[in-house]
């Protein structure tokens, strides 16, 4: 039904894309957070926690990818001014 609705709504369908594009790219830190607060923690992973060197890892790219994220609604809101 919503795939129905956005096609007979007569929005490009390449735009449409590009926002979903934006919109995952926004939750990709949010999703990589989750995860490594789920996999650090002992009880939810059943006594077998991830390890402290890929926790710093997971925690690094996350930081870069928020990093990224960052600038680039940075650049976006400063083209629209």
């Amino acid at each position: 039904m919503l795939g129905i609705a956005i096609a007979s709504s007569g929005l490009s369908p390449i735009r449409l894309l590009f926002i979903a594009s934006i919109a995952a790219g926004i939750g990709t830190p949010v999703s990589l957070a989750s995860l490594l607060l789920v996999a650090g923690d002992r009880h939810l992973m059943a006594g077998r926690p991830i390890g402290i060197r890929l926790r710093v890892a997971g925690w690094a790219v996350t930081a870069m990818v928020t990093a990224v994220s960052v600038v680039y609604l940075l650049q976006l809101a400063t083209r629209s001014l």
